[in-house]
């Protein structure tokens, strides 16, 4: 099949899915809860876009499509989703960019916005990225920086520090998703970015295993304290439930990270994400949307309205 037949016929699939969805209202907010913003939602269908990485995570590899998402969705809060780029092959980043802005556009769904895949240490990011400059539905882009394979330094490398930098003049956001040892260089690159916002993904991948006394969460929670200090960066409370043990009170595993992260950076900078389905390596989303209302229990309701919804209303514009 060449190009423009697969993404005809990747269009046409996008077609019936919203059909499909067509039911989907947002849920309605009940008085002894807070309605959420789910910021980082991963879908694949395996036909059209199946990322190259899956066949390392067999828990997941399966189909990960809107239906299932709002399944599994259903009664816990959520009300607006932005959709999360899954590290697609670059071959596969058009589809991937046209089948959000056609989800989007369809409002059949409660995806808003997106954030989609790039590679800005390459000198064609630019002309990709022109490509969605004035589209209302793609908010930012990113390139996780943690893998094995992705060597470090790779984001303070000149073409993609220019890259980013572009993208600020684009009014786009980036998102961070870098190792935790590794969030000095992430200040660098924001340090020659101030024009740009930026989004640090995963509470900066902490792991809930490390216990406060460990070098690796010192290291990481200093690092946490120092990106923090920059106000075109926002965290966002999501991804770490995956690094929990499975046979201990995940509420308790992660309060020193996600308490942390919130502390530094101030209630009006954090928003919360599901990070689904990669989330379900060691829970269901109802089980995250649980843990997380459990760990924000002791703020304000107006805090934890900032940090489940407001906050990213605000930063999405949605």
């Amino acid at each position: 099949m060449n190009n423009r037949e697969d993404r005809r016929s990747f269009l046409a699939q996008s077609a019936v899915a919203a059909v499909a969805l067509a039911s989907w209202e947002a849920p309605v907010e009940a008085a002894d809860s807070i309605s959420l913003i789910d910021t980082h939602q991963h879908l694949w269908d395996n036909k059209i876009i199946r990322p190259p990485w899956l066949g390392e995570a067999p828990q997941i590899a399966q189909p990960h499509t809107m239906e299932l998402y709002l399944n599994e969705a259903r009664g816990l809060g959520i009300v607006k989703t932005v959709y999360m780029e899954v590290d697609a092959a670059e071959s596969d980043q058009v589809k991937e960019a046209d089948f959000v802005i056609a989800t989007c556009k369809g409002k059949k769904t409660p995806m808003k916005k997106a954030v989609i895949s790039g590679r800005p240490g390459t000198a064609g990011f630019a002309a990709y990225a022109r490509k969605y400059e004035h589209n209302p539905y793609i908010r930012g882009y990113r390139q996780i920086l943690h893998p094995p394979n992705r060597e470090r330094g790779l984001c303070l490398q000149p073409q993609f520090v220019k890259s980013i930098q572009m993208l600020g003049k684009m009014g786009k956001s980036y998102d961070i998703c870098i190792r935790p040892a590794e969030l000095e260089d992430a200040c660098k690159l924001v340090d020659q970015c101030p024009g740009t916002q930026f989004v640090l993904d995963h509470c900066g991948n902490a792991e809930a295993p490390w216990g406060t006394q460990s070098s690796e969460y010192q290291t990481w929670a200093k690092g946490m304290k120092e990106i923090s200090r920059r106000k075109n960066v926002i965290g966002k409370v999501s991804g770490v439930i995956k690094t929990c043990k499975p046979d201990k009170d995940k509420a308790e595993q992660l309060k020193p990270i996600v308490h942390h992260t919130i502390e530094v950076f101030g209630i009006d900078r954090v928003i919360w994400a599901s990070d689904w389905p990669v989330c379900e390596f060691t829970a269901p989303l109802k089980e995250w949307v649980a843990v997380a209302r459990k760990l924000a229990s002791e703020l304000p309701s107006r805090d934890q309205r900032k940090l489940f919804h407001d906050n990213a209303a605000k930063f999405y514009g949605i």
